[in-house]
C-alpha cells in the first residue's frame, strides 16, 4: 500500500500527481493534502523561503474533517499568499458546513486575501463548532469590509500567540457594506465564546470618504450575547479614517463592542489607535473604543492600560470611549487617559520603554 499519513507534507515545489504526501514525496496543495487525510490528521507544510503558497488549491480552503493544520518551522517559515485582487476575490479559509470539535491552523502567515462579499478575508468562520488559530500572522494585505483578519461568526475560537497586523477595509471596494472590526470581527449570538489571548492586533485600517458606510473598529468588532477575553494581548496604531460628505460615522480606532456583548480585558493594553472624521466635528468618536450599550453591553479592565488614543472628536473625553445607550463599564486596578472611577486605577503616563519603536513594556 501507498503512503497512509497520519502526517501529510504539501510543498509549493512538490506535485499532487507524482507525490503521495510523504515528507520525501510531498502535495503541492494544501486542498489535495486535506482530500487524502482522514479525521484528526495532520497536514504539514514544508517552508516556503520565497516561494509562498499561492493558486489554485491554496485559497478558500474549507476542511469537511477535524484536522491540525500546521507550518514547520512556524509562521516566519511558511507562508499562504493567497494572491487575490479586486477581479480576483478569495478568503484564505473559509471554515463553514461543519461543525468542527478540534480544528487547529497553526504556525502560518497568511496574506493578500480578498473578500467576495465583504465579511471575512484571511479566514473566515461561520457556525463552525470549536476552532483553534495558534502563533499565526494575519496580514498584511487582507481586504474585507468585516473582519480582513479573522471573521468569526457563531463559533467557539481560541486565537492564541497570533499577531493580526495591516490588514485593511477601503470602503470604495464594498460598496453597501458597513466597515466592522478591520482585524477582527466577532459576532456571537449562541453562547459561544472567543478567547484572545497572547496576541497582537496593531496597524489596521478603515479607509473611506464621500457617501462611503459607516465604520465601527478598527482593530476589532464584538457583537452578540456571547464573551469574549483579551488576555495578555495589546491593540495598538489601528485607525479609521473618513474624509468628504457628512453624515456618515468613524467610531472606535481601538475597537467596537455593541448589542449585548460581555467582553474583558485582562492584562491587556489598548494603545495609540484613532477614530477620524474630518467631514464632520461631531463625529470621529472613540479612539480606544465604540461602546454601544444595547441589551446589555458590557466591558470590563483588570490591570489594563488604555493610553494615547485620539479622535478628532472636539469632545476630550470621547479621545478614549466614546458610547452611546449607556454600557456598563468596569474598570479595576488599571491606568487610563481619562479618569476612571474603580479600585486603584490610575491617570498617569505608563512610560513605556521605547514607545516609538513599539516597545511597550514599562520602562520601571
Amino acid at each position: 500500500p501507498g503512503y497512509t499519513g497520519p502526517a501529510w507534507y504539501v510543498s509549493s515545489s512538490g506535485n499532487n500527481s507524482t507525490g503521495d504526501g510523504s515528507s520525501s514525496a510531498p502535495f503541492a496543495t494544501l486542498d489535495y493534502a486535506i482530500g487524502e487525510a482522514a479525521e484528526n490528521d495532520t497536514i504539514k507544510l514544508k517552508p516556503t523561503r520565497s516561494n509562498p503558497f499561492s493558486g489554485y488549491g491554496n485559497y478558500n480552503i474549507n476542511p469537511q474533517k477535524d484536522l491540525v493544520i500546521m507550518g514547520i518551522g512556524g509562521s516566519d517559515s511558511v507562508t499562504i499568499n493567497v494572491g487575490a485582487s479586486s477581479n480576483y476575490r478569495y478568503y484564505g479559509f473559509h471554515l463553514y458546513n461543519y461543525t468542527y470539535t478540534s480544528l487547529e491552523i497553526k504556525g502560518v502567515t497568511i496574506v493578500n486575501a480578498f473578500s467576495p462579499d465583504g465579511n471575512g478575508g484571511a479566514i473566515k468562520i461561520q457556525s463552525a463548532g470549536t476552532v483553534e488559530i495558534e502563533d499565526c500572522v494575519i496580514g498584511p494585505g487582507n481586504k474585507a469590509a468585516s473582519g480582513a483578519g479573522i471573521y468569526i461568526n457563531d463559533t467557539d475560537v481560541n486565537v492564541s500567540g497570533t499577531t493580526i497586523k495591516g490588514n485593511t477595509a477601503p470602503a470604495s471596494y464594498f460598496s453597501g457594506n458597513n466597515i466592522y472590526g478591520v482585524g477582527l470581527y466577532i459576532n456571537n449570538n449562541n453562547s459561544n465564546t472567543v478567547n484572545i489571548t497572547n496576541c497582537v492586533i496593531r496597524g489596521n485600517s478603515g479607509m473611506a470618504s464621500g457617501p462611503q458606510n459607516n465604520m465601527y473598529g478598527g482593530g476589532f468588532y464584538a457583537s452578540g450575547s456571547s464573551t469574549t477575553n483579551f488576555i495578555n494581548t495589546i491593540i495598538f496604531n489601528n485607525d479609521l479614517s473618513r474624509s468628504g460628505t457628512q453624515g456618515w460615522w468613524s467610531r472606535g480606532g481601538g475597537g467596537a463592542v455593541t448589542n449585548g456583548a460581555q467582553v474583558y480585558f485582562v492584562h491587556t493594553n489598548i494603545l495609540n489607535n484613532n477614530a477620524e472624521n474630518t467631514s464632520s466635528a461631531t463625529d470621529g468618536r472613540g479612539g480606544a473604543l465604540w461602546l454601544d450599550g444595547q441589551n446589555g453591553t458590557s466591558v470590563y479592565f483588570l490591570n489594563s492600560i488604555i493610553w494615547g488614543n485620539t479622535a478628532s472628536t472636539s469632545d476630550a473625553s470621547e479621545q478614549m470611549f466614546a458610547s452611546e445607550n449607556f454600557p456598563n463599564i468596569v474598570m479595576n486596578y488599571s491606568d487610563a487617559q481619562v479618569v476612571t472611577s474603580g479600585t486603584d486605577n490610575l491617570n498617569e503616563d505608563p512610560e513605556f520603554a521605547n514607545e516609538d519603536n513599539n516597545n511597550y513594556a514599562l520602562s520601571l
